[in-house]
């Protein structure tokens, strides 16, 4: 056998155990994220199966994961409220009330965040002055505490100047703690734009704020959108803030008037899940409708800059 030969040989042998390992590998990552679909998907399955299945079926024995038979009791009493009893009646009323309240606080709470995120963001990108970078840092500790060190405080503070049990109260608190991440994400994304740009709009006559609105605004919509959506969805899911500022159901966004689908001796498990599925159905929609431009503007504003 001449040289060439054996090394050839040599070479031949591993072949087969590395296609046994690949194999292998393929295997694991398979399971792994069987798993964690798995983990993820099932609490969402179950809670559309059990949006189809009686206050019986639910708490009865033995558990049955598919409803023997399906029942809409739970979307009729809560969409159309013709269930037959009072509750159903105030089940609607609860539904559309929360659905109001969260609405016109997030749209609220995104347009707080959105305008305050582009300007300040642009201002921190274009204008170098005395403390800039510490005023920018101060305005990010706004992330380092959690609504529930401020809660009392803030409930104070609220009812102190009026504000106590409406819209406001949730959209400016909120914005105070999601405003901070739309200026650093809108910095990041301006500071990546050429101040060219800034340059040949001002040589054209174009004020501070036309440049903005007409030649770095546009560049910058995958960052807008991202910061549209982060809003939304964050007032839209705040729970802990409608429970401790609002009390009424003038002002109680849905998260916390879903709590109400009891009785006077216990919950209504079925309207409760059924409610927080059709709680969901608008930002699920959002995020997916924007979620190529989300995606972009959240991974371009984290490594820009």
């Amino acid at each position: 056998m001449t040289a060439s030969a054996a090394v050839r040989a040599e070479h031949a042998v591993p072949q087969p155990r590395r296609r046994r390992r690949l194999k292998g590998s393929t295997i694991i990552r398979a399971i792994v994220i069987g798993l964690f679909l798995a983990w993820t998907l099932l609490p969402i399955l179950w809670m559309i199966d059990a949006s189809f299945q009686s206050e019986l079926q639910l708490t009865g024995l033995p558990f049955r994961f598919l409803p023997d038979p399906p029942v809409l009791r739970n979307y009729e009493s809560i969409l159309l409220g013709q269930y037959g009893t009072s509750s159903s009646t105030a089940a609607q009323q609860i539904y559309f009330a929360g659905l109001r309240n969260s609405l016109v606080i997030a749209v609220g709470t995104t347009l707080v965040c959105c305008t305050t995120g582009i300007l300040a963001g642009y201002a921190f990108s274009r204008f170098r002055f005395r403390g800039s970078d510490r005023l920018f840092l101060g305005t990010m500790t706004m992330q380092m505490f959690p609504f529930v060190a401020m809660a009392v405080p803030l409930f104070l503070l609220v009812r102190q100047v009026g504000l106590r049990d409406t819209w406001w109260s949730l959209i400016l608190v909120d914005s105070a703690f999601i405003a901070p991440y739309a200026v650093w994400i809108m910095r990041n994304f301006f500071a990546a734009i050429p101040r060219e740009l800034d340059e040949a709009a001002a040589i054209d006559g174009a004020t501070r704020l036309r440049t903005l609105v007409s030649v770095i605004l546009p560049i910058s919509a995958p960052g807008v959108a991202a910061v549209a959506v982060y809003a939304f969805l964050a007032a839209w899911n705040d729970f802990f803030g409608g429970l401790v500022l609002t009390s009424t159901p003038n002002a109680e966004p849905l998260t916390v008037l879903m709590t109400q689908f009891s009785s006077h001796s216990q919950a209504d498990i079925g309207l409760q899940i059924t409610g927080g599925l059709l709680a969901a159905l608008p930002p699920v929609i959002l995020a997916l409708a924007l979620q190529r431009f989300l995606v972009r503007g959240l991974t371009a504003g984290a490594v820009k800059g």
